[in-house]
C-alpha cells in the first residue's frame, strides 16, 4: 500500500504482506502456503483492547507517537491476522527466526553505540542469511502442509496455536487493514 501518511515500517511490515496474500487469494491464485516473517519483539506491542482503533487512527496519520513501537506493533497485528487466517482456510503461519545481526537497532541506540557493538554483534548472533535460512526450512517443511495459524519460534523450537489470541484487537487490526488497503466496499467502511 502506497496510502502517504501511514508509517512505513507498518506499510512494509504488515500492510503490504497483508495487502499481497489478500490479492493472491481473490485471484485464486494455487494452493499456496503463506509464511509470515514474524519477530519475538512482538511481545513489545502496545497494541491492547479498547484502544487499538485510536492507536491505529495514529498509524494513519504517520503520528510521531506510533513510531516508537512500530515495529513490535506490525509484527503483532501480522501474529494476530496469522490466528485468523484459518477462518478463510487459507494455510498461513508466522516464523519468527529468533534474533538476527541485523541494522534493526541501529536508530534506536545512541550514536556511535551500533557501530561499537558491531564486534560483539558479529559473534553471539545469527548473520540475517542464517535467519533467512531458518523461516525458508519451515516454509519448505512438509510437516506445515495445510497447517494455519500457528507461530513458530525457532529460536526456542517452539510452535504455538494463534487461535483466539486477543480476539477485539484482531478484529480491529484486519478491519482496518481492509480499509486502508482499499479491500472493503464502501458500504462496509
Amino acid at each position: 500500500p502506497a496510502r502517504p501518511g501511514i508509517d512505513l515500517t507498518w506499510r512494509v511490515n504488515f500492510l503490504a504482506p497483508y495487502l499481497l496474500t489478500r490479492e493472491l487469494e481473490r485471484q485464486g491464485a494455487a494452493p499456496m502456503r503463506v509464511v509470515n516473517v514474524g519477530s519475538s519483539l512482538e511481545k513489545f506491542s502496545v497494541l491492547e483492547s479498547g484502544m487499538v482503533l485510536d492507536w491505529l487512527q495514529k498509524v494513519e496519520a504517520g503520528a510521531e507517537e506510533v513510531r516508537k513501537s512500530a515495529y513490535s506493533d506490525s509484527k503483532r497485528a501480522q501474529l494476530l491476522w496469522t490466528s485468523v487466517a484459518r477462518l478463510s482456510g487459507m494455510p498461513m503461519i508466522t516464523v519468527s527466526p529468533g534474533m538476527v545481526n541485523t541494522g534493526l537497532g541501529r536508530h534506536s541506540l545512541r550514536p556511535g553505540l551500533f557501530q561499537l557493538t558491531a564486534p560483539l554483534r558479529a559473534v553471539m548472533l545469527p548473520t540475517s542469511t542464517d535467519g533467512a535460512v531458518r523461516v525458508a526450512e519451515v516454509a519448505l517443511d512438509p510437516a506445515f502442509d495445510g497447517v494455519t495459524g500457528v507461530y513458530v519460534n525457532k529460536r526456542t523450537d517452539t510452535n504455538e496455536q494463534l487461535a483466539g489470541r486477543q480476539p477485539e484487537v484482531t478484529r480491529d487490526v484486519v478491519g482496518w487493514a481492509a480499509r486502508v488497503c482499499g479491500l472493503e466496499p464502501e458500504s462496509a467502511r
